[in-house]
This record gives C-alpha cells, structure tokens and sequence, in this order.
C-alpha cells in the first residue's frame, strides 16, 4: 500500500493536447481530415468526392474517439491484425 494515496483519476490521466483528446487522438483526427481531403481532390463527380471526404473523415473520427474493449481503436486493431495473422488451430476438447 502508499503511505500516500492517490486518487485514481490523477495516477490514469492522459496528457491533453487539445481540449478533450490527447496527442495521438489529435493527430489521428488531422491524418483523417487530410485522409478526406486527399480522397475528395480526386477527379470524380461531386457526389463520390463528397462521400470520399466523409470516409476520411469518419476514419480518423473513429481511430481517435472509439475504443473497443477499453482500449485504444488502433492498440485494437493492431492486435487484431496480429491475431488474424498468427497461426492457429480450431479444436473443441471434450472431457
């Protein structure tokens, strides 16, 4: 036990870069808007442009706010590509 208690939301608190999010939630939300931007220079009708920005957008909306399983959305899907790519067998053990 600490001769000092701390309290938990001072010991798990992240650094804030802006407002509510920290860096890496930040630079997420950029590389998606620029993400947008990019995919809506492309040369195709207004229509696909527009839904292309909205992809981008969305994309980095949701590697910066979301988080499955308590966890950071990239820390989460990096784990799963390693899952998805580990060799495994299916077996079912019957007593």
């Amino acid at each position: 036990m600490r001769a000092w208690p701390v309290p938990p939301e001072i010991e798990n608190a992240r650094e804030k870069f802006l407002g509510p999010l920290g860096l890496r939630q930040f630079l997420y939300a950029v590389a998606g808007f620029v993400l947008g931007c990019g995919l809506a220079a492309l040369p195709l009708p207004l229509a696909l442009r527009f839904c292309a920005f909205s992809l981008g957008l969305v994309a980095g909306a949701v590697l910066a706010l979301a988080r499955p399983c308590g966890m950071d959305c990239d820390v989460f899907l990096w784990r799963l590509w390693k899952w998805r790519r580990s060799p495994r067998e299916f077996y079912v053990n019957h007593p």
